[in-house]
């Protein structure tokens, strides 16, 4: 009852009591290893960081022409390039990288496309955004639970909706590239015309 628990602390509980034994009551961690590839972690953050600056307004809303200037002019292409940059502690994205940049583009598209049609579908040009990225912490029957929120907003006076990007849910084999998908890979993700792939 003196750690703090989240939804992985539980899974790890789950799949391995031990393993959250070592981690939370021992505070044992693997060492911080150098990756010139994104992996799940950061690719999950990189598409967190990304809708939290891009929806971070100062006004808190967020309308339909909001969204389809971003859908439009891609200019999150630019923040999503920055975050990879970032997390990868490098001066270039090359290699697979490039692969993942064209996924989490895609992704982010996919989030706004949602919005938008949930905007159309209730016959509204914008809706509030309460919080973005909150972290959250409860106690239940003596125990502390914590947790970040991906997203608040309210499309009326009369509710709020909780949103999580399901970013958790991509797993190793999900973005695991080598010989035998590659080709397949960068065909789903940049067409079969060879031309228009980055080198």
């Amino acid at each position: 009852k003196n750690i703090n628990l989240s939804a992985s602390a539980l899974q790890s509980y789950l799949a391995c009591p031990a393993k959250l034994y070592y981690s939370k009551i021992e505070e044992l961690s693997k060492p911080e290893e150098v990756s010139e590839y994104l992996d799940r972690g950061m690719l999950g953050n990189v598409v967190h960081k990304v809708m939290q600056l891009m929806y971070d307004r100062e006004d808190h809303n967020i309308s339909q022409k909001f969204i389809e200037e971003r859908l439009k002019s891609k200019d999150y292409e630019e923040l999503i390039e920055r975050e990879i940059l970032a997390s990868l502690k490098s001066p270039e994205i090359k290699g697979r990288n490039l692969i993942y940049k064209k996924l989490i583009s895609q992704y982010i598209a996919q989030i706004l496309k949602t919005d938008l049609s949930q905007l159309k579908e209730r016959g509204q040009e914008s809706f509030r955004i309460i919080g973005l990225e909150k972290f959250v912490d409860k106690k239940i029957e003596g125990f502390r639970f914590v947790g970040i929120i991906d997203r608040i907003d309210s499309f009326d006076e009369d509710s709020i909706r909780i949103v999580d990007y399901k970013t958790g849910s991509v797993k190793d084999e999900d973005i695991a590239i080598d010989e035998s998908n590659a080709q397949a890979i960068a065909e789903a993700v940049f067409g079969k015309d060879e031309t228009k792939r980055p080198k």
